[in-house]
């Protein structure tokens, strides 16, 4: 995490230091969303061998985190996208395996790390969900997903109003 502040950017810092090295150009970045002081990242490791997606909330505008919540529900690919809600929780995207290719799945999780029941969004071969992202716009908020193929077709869903 790198900070703005007063003009000039801080140091950089670990949000939870769990030990994963990647030996290669990474492009699986992390998401970050913010209102007001609230902010929650999330990002996907595959430290200890274990590919998941984890996320924390910060109520200091990024100064500090808490400790990070699971938020995938078995082996994660990651391509993460958050959104943060009115009352302060986040909605959070991942791909992961499924029976029959890849699935996008979004979870809500509370500002007090309660994650909510996970919601199956598409289902299908792993190139062809892209990198889903979340966005709320009024009280809505959305998830656009697929690729960018010719031929390809871009879905969207609301997930909460």
């Amino acid at each position: 995490m790198i900070r703005f502040e007063n003009g000039k950017w801080s140091a950089s810092k670990n949000i939870h230091a769990d030990g994963w090295k990647l030996n290669a150009c990474p492009t699986n970045a992390a998401a970050i969303g913010a209102r007001g002081d609230q902010v929650a990242v999330s990002w996907y490791t595959a430290a200890n061998d274990s590919p998941r997606v984890e996320m924390a909330f910060s109520s200091d505008g990024g100064a500090t985190f808490g400790n990070p919540v699971l938020v995938s529900t078995g082996r994660a690919f990651g391509y993460t996208a958050l959104a943060i809600e009115e009352n302060g929780s986040a909605l959070v995207s991942w791909l992961e395996e499924g029976p029959n290719g890849a699935r996008v799945l979004v979870r809500e999780v509370t500002s007090a790390g309660a994650a909510g029941p996970a919601i199956k969004v598409a289902e299908g071969g792993r190139l062809a969900q892209g990198y889903p992202k979340i966005f709320h716009s009024g009280n809505d908020s959305f998830i656009g997903w697929g690729n960018a193929r010719e031929g390809s077709k871009l879905q969207t869903a609301r997930l909460k109003k």
